[in-house]
Order: structure tokens, then C-alpha cells, then sequence
């Protein structure tokens, strides 16, 4: 018998910052600013004048965040452990004759014993 393999969780990483809460964190920041008598929010210039310069400073101050992903049901969470035994069970053992699997190994024990009976 044999413990069966546990399919391993998925690592995602996930932006913190979209487009819109840079921008926000920019005007928040930097407030407001007069052109030629118009008063706009310093990102909302940025992101219009020069879009290039708007991209390069969200991706120069991105963070991210490790997720995991569930290997069976995709369900998200913040721990390796959890997502691994989402819908897995730690201690699943595997009758190696037939493949059926059993929550203890006595009972794989004696599912392997009982094909060996029948063989002889």
C-alpha cells in the first residue's frame, strides 16, 4: 500500500495596484495642480501628457501579493497549507492492487489482503 500523492497548490501572484488606484494614490499624493489657470489632479495629468511615464512609475512601484489556488476547486487562499488540503485529504492511502483509496492505511492494508486471498 502507498500513500497516494497530494497535487501541489498553485502559487499566483496578484498586482496590488490596477490602473485606477495608481492614479488614485498619485492625486492623493500629489494633489492638485494649476495649468494656465485649470486646476487638475496631478496623476490624471501625468496619465494624459505622457502615458509612457504614467506606466513605467505603476510598474516601478507595484507590489505584489502571493496567492494559492486550490489544485481541485481553484478556491483562492492566503496559505500554501490550506490551498494543498482544500479538497485533499493529508492522509489518503491507496490499495496498490486495484487503486481504491482509503482514509486509513488499515483499511488499504486489508483491501491488498483480501485481492491476495481471492488470488489464491
Amino acid at each position: 500500500m502507498k500513500t497516494k500523492k497530494l497535487l501541489p497548490a498553485i502559487e499566483k501572484e496578484i498586482e496590488l495596484y490596477n490602473e485606477d488606484s495608481f492614479l488614485d494614490m498619485l492625486n492623493e499624493v500629489y494633489g492638485e495642480v494649476n495649468i494656465c489657470g485649470m486646476i487638475m489632479d496631478a496623476g490624471t495629468v501625468l496619465k494624459e501628457c505622457d502615458p509612457i511615464a504614467f506606466r513605467c512609475a505603476m510598474n516601478d512601484s507595484q507590489e505584489y501579493e502571493t496567492k494559492y489556488l486550490c489544485p481541485i476547486c481553484g478556491e483562492e487562499h492566503d496559505d500554501e497549507d490550506k490551498a494543498n488540503f482544500c479538497c485533499q485529504d493529508r492522509n489518503i492511502f491507496e490499495c496498490e492492487i486495484c487503486g481504491e483509496t482509503f482514509e486509513s492505511e488499515e483499511e488499504a492494508q486489508e483491501c491488498e489482503d483480501s485481492h491476495e486471498e481471492k488470488e489464491i
